[in-house]
């Protein structure tokens, strides 16, 4: 007969070979990853899984477990998905991890480049680490804040008073290009000082939505009552649109347009020359600037490639000349410091030269109607990085990477590349060096990249250091293409007489097609705006300011990105960007 001890000592035996031999089974139909993960967790009692549950939520999962360890099961979901799997004790920690473009050896002229000794010495490590978390909560954010773009398509481009301003609306995820999560749209018509006049929330359904906004004021019933209804004054409105999660962001994300209201003509039908009456009143004008701070007839801003001149690297100069109105204005020729011409294709204003250092090339003339401007380029700082981006010449995106007198507690550095909120690449870039004892007097790096599997649109390249500091930021643009369905639009007329009807025949290539149509008169009484869906959403929507004839860039089925990739930037950290 056994003893109490004994037998207990069996019992608990047993216990530790069941609880060891413990396996899962369960059946996933499109659950999310992270809703597996939580099944599997709560299906054993063996291990723990810790994982972040909005990392996980964009993949779906679709496999049988049968009878496995829960780490088996654990690898088994998570097999074709970027994660992470460590095993500490009786812990599982699964982790997401952003797409990771592993580089190869440098090669230069043809010959393999050893690694620096610098990038073995022992604090690497760490720094190393330091970067992939950097990278990682820039995913984390984008997870939980996702980036979402509106475009409204206006039925004119110009208004005269009393008439309605007709909008289709499109919703849509910045990464993807789909529907977006948000289910509300917040449309705004703004007066020429700024006040909300209109506002309207719509429910967007399948990523679209439509309204109107009448130019009259109609909004206080007492004072309708008085005086009737009163066409809005004419002058510049605003009319933007957006989402509450794109207020996560910059202003720069909400879509805008000031839009002309032409004061009525005096002859009904007499649309000839639209004119925009001043607002009576000192308060409501336009504050005149001094003198001193007036534009002048030609201006020029410089933009070295990567936000810098460094001392001593050659580098591309992007530039861009604007008019008293800040429009984009051309010149009759371009000149370096001994009037030698510089070849350039300029165009509204825009344009790029190779600065080569020594050669004279510190201010540069342009001449316009046999005027001479004289601007002086940026100064060259002493230490930092420039980068060249070549994303048009073959099937790669090339980029190089200069570097002079960094310090050594800075490195490795590492890079991002992003688009629409979405990291598709970050790594630690990999440098041929000279060094001091404390400083790397001259770095460069040569990285390469296929286009074939990236979406088309605007992508940033961020280059910084292991603490987070951005060194150098570039634009560029990967045209893949996108799949349009092609539309024919017949008229039962070619001649066509005022206020006459008209019939159009529309046939669309492919059926159950959803389309915004405007037909407006063939004057343009409007704006500088050029943009429609496709130039918006791939590319005016990722710049800041005015893109002059946007539809340029993309002739020749590749953008022209001759300058648009090239933009200061405001120093700061990676966290902060």
């Amino acid at each position: 007969m056994k003893s109490k001890a004994s037998y207990f000592s069996f019992l608990l035996l047993l216990l530790s070979a069941t609880a060891t031999a413990q396996t899962v089974s369960l059946t996933f139909r499109g659950e999310t990853l992270s809703e597996a993960l939580r099944q599997i967790d709560h299906a054993q009692d063996e291990r723990r899984i810790l994982f972040l549950f909005d990392d996980l939520e964009m993949y779906t999962v679709t496999t049988v477990i049968d009878r496995l360890p829960a780490t088996e099961a654990v690898r088994k979901v998570c097999r074709n998905f970027p994660v992470s799997i460590t095993e500490v004790g009786s812990d599982i920690f699964v982790e997401y991890e952003p797409a990771t473009v592993h580089l190869r050896p440098v090669v230069v002229d043809g010959r393999r480049v050893p690694l620096p000794a610098l990038l073995l010495a022992d604090d690497v490590p760490d720094s190393l680490a330091t970067i992939q978390q950097l990278a990682r909560h820039m995913v984390y954010f984008n997870r939980v804040c996702p980036q979402e773009k509106v475009y409204l398509h206006l039925d004119n481009t110009a208004y005269f008073q009393g008439e309605t301003i007709w909008y289709a609306a499109n919703v849509v995820s910045a990464s993807s290009g789909g529907a977006s999560a948000s289910r509300i749209l917040y449309v705004e018509l703004l007066s020429p000082t700024g006040v909300i006049l209109q506002q309207q929330k719509l429910k967007v359904i399948d990523g679209r939505c439509h309204g109107s906004f009448p130019l009259v004021d109609c909004s206080v019933k007492a004072a309708v009552d008085l005086r009737g209804v009163v066409a809005y004054p004419s002058g510049y409105y605003q009319i933007r649109a957006y989402t509450r999660a794109q207020l996560n962001f910059d202003e720069a994300a909400i879509f805008s347009r000031v839009i002309p209201v032409y004061r009525s003509p005096e002859t009904e039908g007499h649309y000839e020359n639209p004119v925009i009456t001043d607002y009576d009143g000192q308060e409501r004008n336009r504050p005149e600037l001094p003198r001193s701070e007036r534009p002048a007839a030609l201006n020029v801003a410089f933009f070295p490639e990567g936000g810098h001149r460094i001392e001593d690297i050659p580098c591309r100069i992007a530039f861009k000349i604007t008019d008293e109105n800040g429009m984009g204005m051309e010149v009759d020729a371009v000149c370096d410091d001994s009037d030698h011409i510089i070849p350039v294709t300029i165009h509204k204003g825009m344009g790029a030269f190779d600065y080569v250092p020594g050669r004279g090339m510190d201010r540069i003339t342009f001449i316009k109607d046999g005027k001479r401007h004289t601007f002086a380029l940026p100064k060259a700082e002493a230490a930092g990085c420039t980068v060249q981006v070549d994303a048009l010449a073959d099937d790669t995106v090339r980029i190089s990477i200069d570097g002079r007198n960094l310090p050594k507690k800075t490195l490795p550095l590492g890079y991002t590349i992003t688009t629409a909120g979405h990291v598709a690449a970050c790594d630690a870039v990999l440098l041929t060096a000279a060094t001091t004892k404390d400083a790397v007097t001259s770095c460069q790096a040569r990285l390469g990249f296929p286009k074939k599997n990236m979406p088309t649109g605007v992508y940033q390249f961020t280059l910084f250091n292991h603490d987070g500091a951005i060194l150098a930021q570039r634009l560029f643009f990967i045209d893949n293409g996108i799949a349009t369905i092609p539309v024919t639009v017949q008229s039962d007329k070619e001649a066509i007489q005022p206020f006459e009807e008209i019939r159009l025949n529309l046939q669309a290539s492919k059926g159950d097609l959803t389309f915004s149509l405007a037909v407006r008169d063939a004057a343009d009484y409007g704006t500088a705006y050029r943009d429609d869906i496709r130039t918006y959403l791939l590319l005016s929507s990722e710049l800041k300011g005015l893109i002059e004839d946007p539809g340029w860039y993309f002739q020749g089925q590749q953008v022209n990105e001759s300058t648009s990739g090239c933009r200061p930037f405001r120093a700061g950290r990676l966290e902060d960007s």
